[in-house]
């Protein structure tokens, strides 16, 4: 009843009572009581929810040990205490640590579920994280796609850690300039979002997508996502206007790209002129549309005067671009489509 509650208490993001309920199954269970390790590791993942990693470490790492002797050292109820210890490790940026129990959990289940099992997957997804965490982005790109592989062997579309699996995903392809791979997991998640009406992050999305097109040399197919993102901006006004203005800037670029500079033309105006009314908006979105500006106007033989203006213009703002620009591809992929809780996971066994 206790566990059921804590159980309850995380689901509803309230940690501290799930504390005060796993803390009372733990003391309603005799020492000998073989139940007793699951209701201390929930006790430990709850404790871990509500930021108190030192403390959890401490209560996670007595029942590994205790596990590896009671149990065995290859035990699953070892694998997925070590699962959780490493949760908590990985979170206080200990990866060297947190790598190593998450392999030997990781081995210890691959032997039993095979490589597409769900608690495989699970693993494969904190130890892709742990990679980027430590830069290894390849690394980190092999597990997140294993972790993928078997989250869909596991679970429908809409599952929460395959959507995760996903937005990682397209963050790695992104941090390694793989845009075609990118443009399809950005693809992928979009088609799930509309299938099943989930609220994932419209905008980055379309952003993503429209900007991996463009730069694949394929910028004419990006009209319709940058024409869908003005249009959900026009129903749901952005907090910040460099987002609508670029949106009207992604419309003015598939133009270009489709030989059509007198149709982006008053797009970009436009652009320019949102951008003028917010001057703290990102200068990289005001560059490119002063470039992009110039460049439509010089196709259509346009203002020569005013073309050498806008380019000098952008060249003044790039060098004031601190980050990337606030909408390049992949800034904005954030699903929303899991968590990185740590969460309870399955009761060891």
């Amino acid at each position: 009843m206790r566990e059921t509650e804590a159980l309850v208490a995380l689901a509803e993001s309230d940690p501290e009572a799930a504390v005060r309920s796993a803390r009372e199954a733990v003391a309603l269970r005799r020492p000998d009581d073989p139940e007793r390790l699951t209701s201390r590791m929930l006790l430990g993942n709850a404790t871990a929810e509500a930021g108190r990693l030192d403390e959890a470490a401490a209560l996670l790492g007595a029942c590994v040990d205790e596990a590896r002797v009671e149990r065995g050292r290859d035990s699953p109820a070892v694998a997925w205490l070590e699962h959780s210890l490493a949760r908590v490790r990985l979170a206080r940026g200990e990866l060297a640590e947190g790598t190593s129990l998450l392999q030997h959990a990781r081995g210890i289940l691959l032997a039993i579920d095979g490589p597409t099992g769900f608690r495989v997957a699970t693993i494969d997804l904190l130890l892709a994280r742990a990679a980027a965490a430590a830069r290894d982005f390849e690394a980190a790109i092999v597990s997140a796609e294993a972790a993928l592989a078997g989250l869909e062997a596991a679970f429908g579309p809409a599952y929460s850690d395959r959507l995760t699996a996903l937005a990682e995903l397209a963050e790695l392809y992104r941090l390694t300039e793989r845009h075609a791979d990118a443009l399809r997991v950005n693809r992928r998640l979009l088609a799930v979002a509309d299938a099943y009406g989930l609220d994932l992050d419209l905008p980055g999305l379309l952003v993503n997508i429209g900007d991996y097109l463009c730069l694949l040399g394929r910028c004419g197919e990006a009209l319709p996502y940058y024409a869908r993102l003005a249009a959900t901006l026009a129903e749901h006004p952005p907090d910040d206007p460099g987002l609508l203005a670029y949106s009207l800037q992604g419309i003015a670029r598939a133009h270009l790209a489709a030989g059509a500079p007198s149709q982006a033309l008053p797009l970009l105006e436009e652009a320019r002129r949102k951008l003028r009314a917010h001057p703290a908006t990102s200068p990289a979105i005001a560059a490119q549309t002063a470039r992009l500006l110039a460049q439509c106007l010089r196709s259509l033989g346009r203002e020569p005067r005013r073309v050498r203006a806008l380019e000098a213009e952008a060249r003044t703002l790039e060098p004031r671009q601190a980050e990337r620009a606030a909408f390049a591809p992949g800034n904005r992929a954030d699903t929303q489509a899991g968590s990185n809780r740590i969460a309870p996971g399955p009761s060891p066994t």
